[in-house]
């Protein structure tokens, strides 16, 4: 078992993954994750897990997960060794601007944030990028704080690709269905617009056969 970014992973979600390889390995139900050798890359110098309790803390847990936070939290403890790299690989260079930037980054890591980093920083500020730099950026993928800002960018999208646009609107089976949210219909909008090149995110299994 290999999992990445164990910052993501919280103490209840190692809990479920731990109750699901003992059940997919019954002969080894008594041993920690069915018995399977695990590796766990990561480091904790991010933000922690969103709706869940990080790794390494230590607080009790009350309500319907606790259990699983408990098992997850035996799950980590049960890690008896750990490797700790000593080069950076995701941000090497010697030239004087790539060392600076990996000591911002290192600096940022560990909260110690100087207005000399603030500044080389703030040179990426949306704001300050030239015309040509923000043309490089019109085909990635964005993050966005709203899904009010989420639904103006791909409206602009696709008003860009100067193609018809189809506007394509829910069937309910039920009044009930009608009235549920979009999270209640596991991301299921009642209305999308969609356009010949517009990119999609399909969020499940939909075709498989031809690769959706």
């Amino acid at each position: 078992l290999i999992t990445d970014e164990k910052l993501m992973i919280g103490r209840a979600q190692m809990g479920c993954c731990d109750r699901r390889l003992r059940q997919a390995f019954p002969s080894a139900a008594d041993d920690i994750l069915g018995g399977l050798p695990a590796l766990v890359f990561g480091e904790f110098f991010q933000l922690p897990p969103i709706g869940d309790t990080p790794l390494y803390s230590d607080k009790p847990i009350v309500g319907r997960r606790a259990g699983l936070s408990t098992e997850g939290c035996a799950v980590f403890e049960s890690f008896t060794q750990s490797v700790t790299l000593q080069k950076v690989f995701c941000q090497e260079g010697d030239n004087p601007e790539q060392v600076q930037f990996c000591d911002t980054v290192m600096q940022l890591r560990e909260y110690k944030v100087t207005e000399d980093d603030h500044s080389l920083f703030s040179t990426w500020f949306w704001e300050n990028l030239s015309s040509e730099k923000w043309a490089s950026f019109s085909d990635t993928l964005h993050l966005l704080p709203t899904r009010e800002a989420v639904d103006t960018l791909n409206t602009l999208r696709l008003s860009q690709l100067r193609k018809p646009v189809v506007k394509c609107l829910t069937k309910h089976n039920s009044p009930e269905a009608k009235k549920a949210s979009d999270e209640d219909a596991e991301g299921l909008q009642k209305e999308i617009l969609l356009a010949e090149g517009a990119k999609v995110m399909i969020t499940c299994n939909v075709w498989t056969s031809k690769g959706m």
